[in-house]
């Protein structure tokens, strides 16, 4: 297509205001984005600096309670240097000594002395002491283990107060042998104010006191239930197990689920290492809010950036999008033209076949019938049988012809019925495989929920089967033929032409394919790419004209080696609780033969209908209109019977003269007969049966046993 006028003039401001419309966006983002970038990381970085010196300075206090804690054991085993445990147990004096240097620290919950045999001989708590065994308890253990040393428990709930505390112990010497200790026991409660106090600063914030095997001695916060302080996070627990003295990391906790920023600090010769941590999001709760300051400020520069860039490029636009419009309705006039032509073509060769084949068939009911009444002679020999057998297969295959043509224009009566393709193309591929080559392999692929079609069974047999003659012809070597079938609403991009429920067909090859200017002639009567005596090319436009018969369409995908699909696209059928077409011509009403009456414009097709029923025992007499078929009636003659052709000349056809007769002689019964399906489907809609033409005896010998209905 040409470049529209004027385009060429605008196409680089248009380009370039596209760009600017980008950028008007992006660059304020951009900018948005390094700033929210830097501040975050200069907030995170100025958190990490807090939470270091925090950690400092809770390490600093933790050491000082600790070496306090030190000395006070150091001057209790001095105070009981050279005393025996009952006389230390017995001592007054003992007791107050303990609690005099106990009272002054708030640390310490209880100071005790506990005997080589693990009984508690004096405390703070009493005086004087209930003794009970902790022989077993690990501090006592240690320090039986380890003399020399000060050991620190794990945290364990008091006996008394119920709190969770923890110990230091301290084993006393006599000639360098283990002879008890004195511990103090210090209560969560004093590490939980102070570090209260610590965090009050920060939302979320903790603190923790960890022994150097991971264990956790003391937390802020402490569970509100009761429970043990959860276990330190996994990172801080890997760090500290790996020996680093100080370190900064970023944790999510187990307790609470919070990721915080956390500092540890290991107490110089101390095995404990003190954390504190803040939560990163409460810590980022000011970058957030100078963010969306930012944003709005970024936001509101893009916004006027592109609203004036936008009102520029629309103009632009507009001006394009005049120029391209005229192009674009042409092209689509053009193309609504060459539909109508194509339209107009197929509609004007359908009523040409129509009418043509109408004429056919009366000529085929003139040598058919007339063949059947030269075979019931006897005198026949058997040379002249034979002869006569050419030409019935002659006046078949014309018959056959006849169908094709009718199926194209759309004009043949069809015996709808209703149709589960799930199970019904199990057959259909059967018939296909026995008509096919053996190296032409056949796949289907039939969901269990298809909905019912109601249509010709034999119809759509015949088309699938021209449609898999044509795909077979299209692959002269080894190939797969493919029927495939699914529910489709439309109008869809495969077919615009239609709307509402319909089942598509897909009947594909990996043959040949057709070129553009092939496919679009298809579907046309007798036209065909295959040699002569090898087609009439009336294949695809049978197939088109008994779909679009059952309100379907048809569409064409094909390419030059890349093979041919067509679709089929077939209403889904509407289960309503009415008389069907197929059960009204299935009534059945005893019918004597006697005299009728055969309305017949065509007087050769009279002469051999008149022949074929005197064969069935039947006094005929005819008439070549329905006005003279009127008069006969109301002279008064008695008729058991009326046939008539449907499609005759004049102001009244045959399915007007069967309402007449209906309504005034409604004890007479009616038969009417055609070749045109529209004619066809109004009489069965109305309850008249119908036999179509070319009549034959054996048609007509069948309609009188089974199919002759009551006017009325």
């Amino acid at each position: 297509m040409a470049t529209p006028r004027g385009q060429e003039g605008n196409t680089g401001a248009l380009g370039a205001l596209r760009a600017q419309l980008i950028l008007s966006v992006l660059l304020p983002a951009l900018l948005l984005g390094a700033i929210a970038w830097h501040e975050h990381d200069q907030v995170i970085a100025s958190t990490d600096r807090q939470v270091e010196k925090t950690a400092e300075a809770l390490g600093e206090h933790a050491l000082k309670v600790l070496e306090t804690d030190d000395l006070i054991m150091a001057r209790v085993l001095d105070h009981v240097r050279g005393l025996g445990w009952d006389e230390i147990g017995s001592s007054r004096s003992v007791h107050d000594f303990l609690v005099e240097v106990a009272t002054p620290l708030p640390q310490i919950d209880s100071l005790f002395l506990v005997d080589p045999d693990g009984r508690i001989v004096a405390s703070t708590r009493a005086f004087p002491v209930q003794r009970f065994e902790v022989d077993q308890r690990g501090y006592f253990l240690a320090a039986k283990r380890s003399p020399g040393d000060t050991f620190i428990s794990a945290p364990f709930r008091g006996q008394i107060g119920g709190g969770v505390a923890f110990s230091l112990s301290r084993a006393r010497l006599r000639d360098g042998n283990f002879d008890g200790l004195v511990g103090i026991t210090i209560s969560s409660a004093y590490f939980d104010s102070f570090y209260r106090a610590v965090s009050d600063a920060h939302d979320g914030a903790t603190a923790s006191l960890i022994r150097q095997d991971g264990t956790l001695l003391m937390h802020y916060p402490m569970p509100t239930d009761g429970s043990a302080p959860p276990r330190p996070d996994a990172k801080l627990a890997s760090a500290i197990a790996e020996g680093d003295q100080t370190g900064l990391l970023e944790a999510t906790s187990e307790f609470d689920g919070r990721t915080r920023l956390l500092a540890f600090q290991h107490l110089h010769g101390r095995p404990i290492v003190v954390s504190y941590g803040v939560d990163k999001q409460g810590a980022l709760e000011d970058w957030r809010t100078h963010l969306d300051i930012y944003a709005a400020l970024a936001g509101a520069m893009s916004l006027i950036l592109v609203v004036t860039t936008y009102g520029a490029l629309r103009r632009v636009q507009g001006e394009r999008h005049s120029a391209e419009k005229l192009d674009a309705e042409t092209v689509r006039r053009e193309r609504a033209e060459d539909a109508l032509r194509q339209s107009q073509k197929i509609e004007a060769l359908g009523r040409l076949t129509g009418g043509v084949a109408h004429d056919f068939n009366n000529l085929l009911t003139v040598i058919s019938g007339n063949l059947e009444l030269i075979e019931m002679r006897a005198d026949l020999n058997d040379a002249t049988r034979r002869r006569l057998a050419s030409i019935r297969k002659a006046a078949e295959n014309g018959g056959a012809l006849v169908r094709r043509m009718l199926a194209f224009s759309r004009r043949q009566p069809l015996q709808a019925k209703l149709v589960e393709l799930a199970d019904w193309m199990e057959d259909v591929r059967n018939l296909l495989e026995h008509s096919l080559r053996p190296d032409i392999a056949i796949e289907t692929a039939m969901p269990a929920d298809l909905w019912p079609v109601r249509v010709d069974p034999g119809q759509l047999e015949s088309s699938l089967l021209n449609l898999a003659v044509n795909a077979r012809d299209a692959m002269p070597g080894a190939g797969t033929l493919t029927l495939r079938a699914r529910n489709v609403t439309l109008p869809a991009p495969e077919e615009p032409s239609l709307k509402g429920d319909f089942v598509e067909i897909a009947v594909a090859d990996n043959g040949t394919g057709m070129t553009e200017d092939t496919r679009r002639q298809a579907i046309e009567p007798f036209f065909t790419t295959k040699p002569v005596d090898h087609g009439t090319g009336l294949g695809l436009s049978q197939v088109y004209g008994f779909v679009k018969q059952s309100g379907g369409s048809v569409a064409l995908d094909s390419a030059p080696g890349l093979g041919t699909t067509v679709y089929l696209y077939l209403p889904r059928a509407v289960l309503e609780v009415q008389e069907s077409r197929d059960a009204v011509l299935a009534r059945t009403v005893h019918f004597e033969p006697g005299s009728l009456l055969l309305v017949e414009d065509d007087e050769d097709v009279a002469k051999v209908a008149a022949g074929l029923l005197e064969r069935l025992g039947c006094t005929v007499t005819t008439a070549p209109n329905a006005a003279i078929a009127l008069e006969r009636l109301e002279s008064g003659e008695e008729f058991s019977l009326m046939v008539s052709d449907i499609m005759m000349p004049g102001t009244m056809n045959g399915l007007d003269l069967a309402r007449l007769t209906r309504r005034r002689w409604p004890e007479l019964r009616i038969l009417l007969a055609t070749g045109y399906s529209a004619a066809a489907d109004e009489a069965v809609a109305e309850g008249f049966p119908i036999i179509s033409k070319p009549l034959s005896l054996r048609v007509l010998t069948q309609m009188f046993q089974s199919r002759l209905v009551r006017s009325g």
